[in-house]
């Protein structure tokens, strides 16, 4: 026999908000425990999307993300990536039409 549950549109909300919070809580908890605070080369050209021959490149070229070296190994902050990244960010028309959208 089949039972018919109702509930009302308010609490249905609330356990597809309480689903979701609780699916983002996971996901950035796993993503916190695979990407290491610091990285090395490989680790960060695979986080920045190139390839370590493109980031030695660019430290000889004093570009790119900030490092730090210890003798002769090389070591990324997550943090310093992130910042380059937003730093780096280029908005094209698209972008600031929803931007401009969003913050009317």
């Amino acid at each position: 026999m089949s039972e018919v549950v109702v509930i009302s549109p308010d609490r249905l909300r609330e356990i597809v908000r309480d689903a979701v919070e609780s699916g983002v809580g996971s996901a950035i908890a796993t993503l916190s425990k695979k990407t290491p605070k610091e990285m090395n080369d490989n680790e960060a050209a695979e986080y920045l999307g190139v390839s370590p021959i493109t980031l030695r490149a660019w430290r000889s070229q004093k570009r790119g993300p900030a490092y730090h070296k210890s003798g002769r190994a090389v070591r990324y902050s997550k943090v310093d990536l992130d910042q380059w990244l937003a730093g780096n960010k280029v908005l094209t028309i698209d972008s600031l039409g929803d931007h401009h959208e969003k913050s009317c």
